[in-house]
């Protein structure tokens, strides 16, 4: 059984993109078909997980950890609060029997409409009946996305007036325009701010273009985990990517507008989520402050081994937690970047 080789999750050979974190599926590459139970893309990281060596590069400890505690059940995503659906990511959006989508065909290089969810599975991917003149075909273990063999709701993300910013002849540079048509195959006719048009773009090419300004209140898919956390813009770059800093004092540079959320406050459901979330991060951040004395935003892992083994109302044995550490080749005075742990824990 493969792994994704950003989430470390089970994934199938012929899935296109992980249903899990919405990363594309290089199939056929080695490491990517590797039997190991969680694989590590940062560079200062190398081996499987039972050899695994870690130069003490904070992003590199900081990932792993919460890959691995997520992939022994130690880290709960409950939430007690339903997430709003203003903030529920395109890639982790759930459908259901019945519903209308379309299907990229591979062999046919474009959208085919009119085809119908029939069942859903337990790992978020999807059995789809797809309509062709020779009869029905059934397509199989179906992920959510823009790739060949993906599927996507029916309904355009996208309507006739729609301010936007899109990837011009896939050249690689965003240009603002407008909507101007939306065509039966899913996709748009664009009229660029310069004068310019462009034909049939893709869906994949388009993005929202908010009226951003330095200090607006938005809301991050953080990393592109799929958890939106509330945030500040810090600045907007030539290239329409912003940095922003989390109400958590984290912050994420050259954040594509795609991931991002602006919610004005009039929205009272999106507010009394952000605050309950902010809440419960806070509870945490709290905790890990106690060993952060010179407020760095790190702990070590020793300080991480007392808060999983002695803290909270399910303490985890210190035995478990010793050998994750062992064979992660985590090293008792290497450092992790706490807020991110934070957020992984309160996601829902």
């Amino acid at each position: 059984m493969p792994f994704c080789r950003q989430c470390g999750k089970e994934v199938e050979s012929d899935w296109k993109l992980c249903p899990f974190c919405g990363e594309p599926q290089n199939i056929g590459n080695e490491q990517s078909q590797s039997p190991t139970p969680l694989q590590f893309q940062d560079s200062a990281m190398s081996g499987d997980i039972h050899h695994t060596v870690i130069n003490n590069d904070v992003e590199a400890v900081t990932n792993a950890v919460i890959m691995a505690l997520d992939k022994l059940g130690v880290v709960s995503n409950e939430s007690t609060k339903e997430v709003p659906v203003e903030l529920v990511a395109p890639e982790i959006q759930r459908l259901n029997i019945g519903d209308a989508v379309d299907y990229f065909s591979p062999t046919n290089e474009r959208w085919l409409d009119n085809c119908t969810v029939t069942e859903v599975n337990g790992d978020g991917t999807y059995v789809v009946s797809v309509p062709k003149s020779s009869g029905t075909e059934i397509k199989y273990a179906r992920t959510i996305g823009d790739s060949p063999g993906s599927i996507r709701p029916s309904q355009p993300l996208f309507t006739i007036g729609n301010r936007v910013l899109a990837n011009w002849k896939n050249a690689g540079p965003l240009y603002f325009g407008i909507i101007a048509d939306v065509n039966p195959d899913g996709t748009y006719d664009i009229q660029y701010d310069d004068g310019d048009a462009e034909l049939r773009v893709e869906q994949s090419r388009i993005h929202l273009a908010p009226n951003l300004s330095v200090g607006d209140r938005v809301f991050v898919n953080w990393k592109s985990h799929g958890y939106y956390f509330p945030a500040h813009v810090a600045a907007i770059h030539p290239d329409h990517t912003i940095r922003v800093d989390y109400d958590d004092g984290d912050k994420e540079d050259n954040v594509p507008l795609s991931r991002v959320r602006v919610i004005t406050e009039e929205n009272t459901e999106v507010m009394e989520y952000a605050d309950a979330i902010s809440e419960s991060e806070e509870e945490l951040l709290q905790a890990f402050r106690v060993f952060d004395t010179q407020e760095t935003g790190t702990i070590s892992a020793t300080e991480l081994f007392r808060i999983l083994t002695e803290m909270g109302d399910q303490p985890i044995d210190q035995s478990e937690v010793f050998e994750l550490f062992s064979d992660l080749g985590i090293e008792m005075d290497a450092e992790l970047d706490y807020r991110q742990l934070a957020k992984w824990l309160v996601s829902p």
